[in-house]
């Protein structure tokens, strides 16, 4: 069986996400929540407060219940609540982009925490994502195997 994980990115890129997420599920990993499954694409901008106070709690507890976050670049501002939320529970973090620059903020910075021990950055065209995904992912599983992964 594949890692549980959790994929974000922003609402924007809510198509690319499905298809990750679906190449990642034919490859037998579990996610742990699809937002995407909310709202428009994804999107709880226009719906109640209640609405959006159950989407925060299940997005939160779909990376806490992950393996992995997968992230694709860029990100908004819910993206990186859900890279800190990985990173404070000790969680690895794969974040994915076709072009470097897309690690990078209007002003040009890439943060920090990219640089986290936890993280990996991959640079590859959508079509060697996955491949790349899943090397990552057996490199994983043997470390934890071994007890290498802290």
């Amino acid at each position: 069986m594949g890692l549980k994980y959790y994929l974000a990115t922003k609402v924007e890129n809510w198509a690319m996400a499905n298809e990750i997420a679906d190449n990642l599920e034919t490859a037998g990993w579990v996610q742990t929540y699809r937002w995407t499954s909310h709202g428009s694409n994804g999107n709880v901008e226009n719906l109640g407060l209640s609405v959006k106070k159950e989407v925060a709690e299940l997005e939160v507890k779909g990376v806490l219940a992950a393996d992995v976050l997968v992230v694709l670049a860029p990100g908004g501002r819910g993206t990186h609540t859900e890279i800190g939320v990985a990173l404070g529970a000790g969680k690895p973090v794969i974040i994915w982009a076709e072009r470097e620059k897309d690690f990078r903020s209007s002003d040009g910075q890439i943060t920090t925490f990219y640089y986290h021990s936890l993280v990996t950055l991959l640079v590859c065209k959508k079509e060697e994502a996955l491949k790349n995904i899943l090397a990552w992912s057996k490199k994983y599983k043997k470390s934890v195997e071994t007890g290498l992964w802290a």
